[in-house]
């Protein structure tokens, strides 16, 4: 595919040939673009100089990514975006690339193809999820759903109880009592990108109790005067296979707290929401399920960590490895130190000049002797 000449010419060339001069912020797209193509390999250009392309597959599927030059690029920070739909840490419900720290912080110096780079790199170590042709990608729940979980931890999560659309209470059956009430949870079944199993931990959205608060005020008053007894809520169906490990807590079929309050008690409590809810937090199978899904967080944080600490690891073998031999080298050499020490030390030498000069003496009495005998005969 023909590339610009927008970016291969210079001033003088332009001057030249008759053609416009190119501005600094087109010479800087070019030098962009030339490291973009430099960096990548399958770089594909959708339009001169405003779209290319790139190919990865992962797992079996096509992931394009495609990047697109505003027109103030690089004063402006270039798109990228994902097709087809994927759930990634760094990528939006609209399929944008945001979570990568070099696009994060763009600047006119920042090298495009070294961002490029990067989000395939870590296409590479993490693959994306990819959502079938014909299934869209799930809208975003109350918290982010591109992500493994949550931004915060659960327990600063806002104290007001958000909307929860899909917990509706179950129609009572013709001939069956309206104070049999039963509210029916949102199945909990796996499609492809609710829950993404890593060895035997599993990523499971699970319905907020802040949701179960704020379904359980839309009670009517005459609802919660007229029977103070809440059947059990219905138990959601598990995952199949090694997903199955999370047991939701019990929650109490009565509150024995209600029996001792008043009529005023219990229409304050149905008035204030907020003490509804205090009341609300202090069940137990509650607090349960608070501990376990901020045990769930932590998890899933150190899971996200894996690569990194597997990474570090490595180092600190390679390192142990080098230190090892470098221990090895230096005993080796001690041991030779020590034996130039004792070769060269003062008291050493000095006997070594005696024993020297004792054979000395010795020879030249010797050589006299034998020197007067010849002159003697």
């Amino acid at each position: 595919m023909a590339a610009s000449w927008l970016s291969y010419l210079t001033k003088d060339q332009t001057s030249s040939s008759g053609l416009p001069p190119v501005t600094a912020l087109q010479e800087q797209r070019g030098k962009q673009i030339t490291s973009l193509r430099n960096l990548n390999p399958n770089v594909v250009e959708i339009k001169v100089q405003a779209e290319y392309r790139i190919s990865i597959t992962q797992q079996g599927h096509n992931i394009a990514i495609h990047i697109i030059l505003p027109p103030q690029f690089p004063q402006e920070k270039p798109v990228v975006r994902v097709s087809p739909p994927v759930r990634h840490p760094w990528v939006s419900p609209t399929m944008e690339v945001i979570g990568c720290p070099r696009l994060c912080s763009f600047g006119v110096h920042t090298d495009l193809g070294r961002v490029v780079q990067d989000i395939v790199q870590e296409f590479t170590q993490n693959p994306p999820m990819v959502f079938p042709s014909n299934q869209q990608s799930p809208p975003p729940p109350a918290m982010n759903s591109y992500t493994p979980y949550p931004e915060g931890p659960p327990n600063q999560m806002p104290m007001v109880p958000p909307s929860y659309n899909s917990f509706q209470p179950m129609q009572n059956p013709p001939g069956q009592p309206q104070e049999s009430f039963r509210p029916q949870w949102p199945p909990m079944t796996a499609p492809q990108g609710t829950a993404e199993v890593s060895g035997s931990i599993s990523h499971i959205d699970f319905p907020s109790a802040m949701d179960t608060a704020d379904q359980a005020t839309s009670m009517t008053k005459s609802e919660a005067d007229r029977n103070l007894f809440v059947q059990p809520n219905a138990p959601p169906p598990l995952l199949q296979g090694p997903a199955n490990l999370y047991q939701i807590p019990d929650i109490d079929e009565s509150f024995n707290i209600l029996n001792d309050l008043s009529s005023d008690d219990l229409q304050s409590l149905h008035d204030d929401e907020r003490k509804f809810m205090e009341l609300f937090h202090t069940m137990p199978g509650l607090k349960k399920f608070f501990e376990d899904r901020t045990e769930l967080y932590h998890i899933c944080q150190g899971l996200d960590c894996k690569p990194a600490l597997e990474r570090k690891r490595k180092t600190v073998r390679e390192l142990e490895e080098q230190q090892q031999e470098l221990r090895e080298r230096f005993e080796k050499n001690s041991i030779k130190q020590r034996s130039l020490n004792r070769e060269c030390d003062p008291q050493n030498l000095l006997d070594n000049i005696r024993v020297v000069a004792a054979d000395a003496e010795h020879s030249s009495d010797s050589l006299a002797e034998d020197f007067m005998e010849e002159n003697y005969l």
